[in-house]
C-alpha cells in the first residue's frame, strides 16, 4: 500500500469510550489498554459514563473505593484525561424513534445531565470534566442538537468537544460564539471499523488519504476488545503511529494549544 510522506508528524488524540465500573471493578480492558499505553509512553483520554444502566454496571455514585482510586490515579498521573461521555448513555424514544442520550431532550434536561455529572465527578473524583464526547451509535439521528450546544457553551468547565463528525454549521457557530473548541473527526480514520473491531488495514487506508491533516481524533471502545487478534490490531496501529513520530495528546491539552477555526 502506498504510504504518502507527511510534512510533519500528526497529533493524535485517543478517544477511548465507555469507562465504567463492572461487577465492582474497572472493566478489565481499560486496565489492559492503560498498561499498553503506559508501556509505550502514550497519553490518551478515557470517556467516563456517570450513571451506566447496563447489567452488572455500577454508577459513579455507588462505585467502590477501589474503582474511584484507580480513576483518580490515572487522572493524577497526567497520563490519561478522564472526560465526560454522558450521564447514562441511555437511549430514549421520540415519536417511536430511538434517539441517543442528548438528542431531542429539552435544554433543562440536558443541562441537568451536565450539572449532575460535574458535581458527581467533583465529589467522587476530586475534579471536573473539561472534555466532552457524546455517545451516538444507537440512533439514525445525531448524537446532539442545539440544546446540547447551548449547554456546552454555558458549562463553566468544558473547554472542548470531541465532535462525532467533520465540523458542520452547528459546530462552527458554537466555536465562533463560545469558549468551546471543536475537535472534529475525519470519518474512517479510526481505531475501529465498526464499534469494537480494531482494524489496522482500515485505519491505514484512510489515514493515508489525509497526509496534510494536522491532527486526528481516533475513537475506540476497549470493552469489546475480547480477542488477542483485536489487541494485535490495536497494537499495530499504535506502533505504526509511534514509527510516524506521532505526538499523542489529551483532548484538553490539544484544545489549549490551538486557535479556533
Amino acid at each position: 500500500m502506498r504510504h504518502p510522506k507527511r510534512q510533519k508528524p500528526p497529533i493524535i488524540i485517543l478517544k477511548l469510550d465507555d469507562l465504567s465500573q463492572q461487577n465492582g471493578a474497572i472493566v478489565p480492558n481499560f486496565v489492559r489498554i492503560a498498561k499498553l499505553l503506559e508501556e509505550r509512553k502514550i497519553t490518551a483520554g478515557f470517556g467516563l459514563i456517570c450513571a451506566v444502566t447496563w447489567p452488572g454496571a455500577q454508577p459513579l455514585a455507588e462505585s467502590s473505593p477501589e474503582y474511584l482510586e484507580q480513576v483518580k490515579r490515572w487522572h493524577l498521573s497526567g497520563a490519561f484525561e478522564i472526560w465526560f461521555h454522558g450521564w447514562d448513555h441511555a437511549a430514549h424514544v421520540i415519536n417511536n424513534e430511538t434517539c441517543c442520550e442528548f438528542y431531542g431532550r429539552s435544554y433543562a434536561e440536558q443541562k441537568q445531565r451536565f450539572d449532575r455529572a460535574q458535581h458527581l465527578a467533583q465529589d467522587k473524583l476530586g475534579f471536573t470534566f473539561t472534555s466532552f464526547g457524546a455517545g451516538g451509535t444507537i440512533s439514525k439521528f445525531s448524537s446532539h442538537d442545539d440544546n446540547t450546544c447551548k449547554v456546552l457553551a454555558q458549562d463553566p468547565h468544558i473547554t472542548n468537544w470531541m465532535y462525532p463528525s467533520p465540523i458542520d454549521a452547528a459546530g462552527q457557530r458554537l466555536e465562533a460564539t463560545s469558549k468551546i473548541k471543536i475537535l472534529d473527526r475525519v470519518m474512517g480514520v479510526n481505531l475501529e471499523k465498526g464499534v469494537g473491531n480494531p482494524d489496522f488495514n482500515w485505519f491505514l487506508e484512510n489515514y493515508n488519504q489525509h497526509p496534510e491533516r494536522d491532527y486526528f481524533v481516533l475513537q475506540g471502545h476497549p470493552n469489546p476488545w475480547d480477542t488477542d487478534e483485536k489487541w494485535q490490531q490495536v497494537t499495530k496501529i499504535l506502533d505504526f503511529l509511534i514509527a510516524e513520530k506521532a505526538v499523542f495528546m489529551q483532548p484538553s491539552a490539544y484544545a489549549a494549544t490551538t486557535t479556533k477555526k
